[in-house]
Order: C-alpha cells, then structure tokens, then sequence
C-alpha cells in the first residue's frame, strides 16, 4: 500500500487507480478480524491485564464513555492501578 501511494506521489498512477484494490483488501482484512474477533481477544489478553473486573485493580476515569458494540449499553473508561 505504501509503494502504491509512493507512486502515486510520484505521478507514475493514479490515486483512481489504486484506491479500489486498497479498499478491498482494507475491507477483507477488517471481515476476516470481525469473523475471528475471539482470537484477537485470546491475543490481546496474553499481552495486556485485564482491567475492571474488579475495583482492586483499577479506577475509573469516566462513567458512560461509549456504547458497546455488544449489548449496546455504555462502557466505564478505566486505568490499572499501579
């Protein structure tokens, strides 16, 4: 992607030429996490502490911060407790 938009700083393409391509695999590489999502969770949870489980371990920044893809109600911004 980075050699295409190079190029087409270059004036050797078109953005036209490069955009669809671009886009298609932008849009199959956020289907196939979409369609994977628990083995990104099962990733990003070897890596990062879980927060919020309890009070013990975090505290909370801000109540009502988004709305959850889930279920739809609003998510609590919280930071772990050093």
């Amino acid at each position: 992607m980075e050699a295409e938009c190079n190029a087409v700083a270059s004036g050797r393409k078109r953005k036209e030429d490069i955009m669809r391509p671009i886009l298609a695999k932008m849009l199959e590489c956020f289907r196939t996490a979409n369609a994977q999502v628990a083995k990104l969770d099962e990733a990003v949870a070897r890596h990062y502490t879980r927060i919020g489980s309890n009070n013990a371990n975090s505290s909370t920044l801000q109540r009502n911060f988004s709305t959850c893809g889930g279920c739809g109600g609003m998510t609590t911004l919280k930071e772990l407790r050093r």
